[in-house]
């Protein structure tokens, strides 16, 4: 990838750096897991942003940066609703969190990225139609884990029939919006 696009070389890097971090020691931390997490999908942003030739504005690092703490945490509560009292031997930095403590990140995130996304589609002008659809997906996904359904967010989108139409009719939109306008 970096050969042909020379200018994602150091996202490359410090996405390998971070992954080797993650791997021994943040995977193992509570609410560091969470942040590594979120700031894997960050890199990417950057680094396509950098690929190319676009701005990422602050209002989509914030949505991006949101929405991936907003996942990890819900993925976490899939992790404690499902594995139970043997949770700690699947991820040992399940032990620090709770089912409250993981809710209220998941409404601070959800209600934060609603109005970062919100943002982000005022200062583009356009897109405001899909700003119901993210809090519907927001929503949807919040009522699934609070459920004990898995929170892996691919594994959400699929088994989830709601879910799946919400997504699939945000990525239209949003498609028609970047392309055909």
């Amino acid at each position: 990838a970096a050969w042909l696009v020379p200018e994602i070389l150091p996202w490359l890097l410090i996405y390998a750096l971070l992954a080797l971090l993650y791997t021994l020691f943040f995977k193992h931390v509570a609410v560091v897991d969470i942040v590594a997490i979120a700031a894997f999908f960050l890199i990417r942003l950057l680094a396509g942003g950098a690929a190319f030739h676009v701005h990422v504005s602050g209002w989509l690092f914030g949505s991006v940066l949101l929405l991936a703490l907003f996942l990890s945490g819900g993925k976490r509560l899939g992790e404690l609703a499902s594995l139970g009292d043997v949770a700690v031997r699947h991820r040992s930095s399940l032990r620090c969190y709770t089912r409250p403590m993981l809710l209220r990140l998941l409404y601070v995130c959800a209600v934060t990225v609603l109005f970062t996304y919100a943002m982000y589609c005022v200062s583009h002008g356009m897109l405001l139609s899909s700003v119901p659809l993210c809090a519907l997906g927001l929503w949807r996904y919040i009522r699934r884990v609070r459920q004990g359904c898995d929170g892996d967010p691919t594994a959400s989108l699929l088994r989830d029939p709601v879910l799946f139409v919400v997504g699939a009719v945000w990525l239209v939109l949003v498609s028609l919006a970047v392309y055909a306008g």
